[in-house]
């Protein structure tokens, strides 16, 4: 269920690094100019942008695991008030330690790009559908366990039992 997710999130930090590395950066410890220390912002924004992109699908991923044997129409996640809580926190201790640290260094998220924020946005329910197909398959392959258990008892309990 965490596969998918993870090599995307992996593509796009590959493809967004890819398109902020200049063939003439040398090292971006350096701050040799101006254009350096912004080189260095872009990769710094880009890195904490993609952890809250992980955060989200991770909160996403763990709405599955709430109610392990009913699909997410037939039960929400959110009644689960501990989950909620926490997700919500998480979520906005998250944005926030981005914040300040795009205030700290003087800088705004303008340079990530419009296409990496829809893609990963587009990637959400995608990840739900995908990880909700694999919880129907896991609750259809428990159901045919549990017949079968039921079968295999072959005590004078089992028999008479009202299972």
């Amino acid at each position: 269920m965490f596969l998918p997710s993870v090599v995307f999130l992996n593509i796009l930090h590959f493809i967004s690094f890819w398109g902020l590395i200049k063939p003439s950066d040398q090292s971006l410890l350096c701050f040799n100019s101006p254009a350096d220390r912004l080189q260095y912002v872009k990769h710094v924004h880009l890195r904490s942008l993609l952890c809250t992109f992980l955060l989200v699908y991770l909160v996403v991923i763990s709405s599955a695991f709430i109610n392990a044997h009913k699909n997410i129409w037939s039960q929400s996640p959110f009644r689960a008030l501990p989950w909620l809580t926490t997700s919500f926190f998480c979520i906005f201790l998250q944005l926030f330690v981005v914040r300040h640290s795009t205030f700290l260094i003087g800088s705004s998220l303008d340079h990530c790009s419009v296409i990496l924020q829809i893609c990963t946005l587009m990637w959400i329910p995608l990840m739900v559908l995908f990880n909700e197909l694999c919880k129907k398959w896991l609750i259809r392959l428990h159901a045919r366990d549990q017949r079968r258990r039921k079968l295999c008892f072959n005590t004078k309990l089992g028999m008479n039992s009202p299972y």
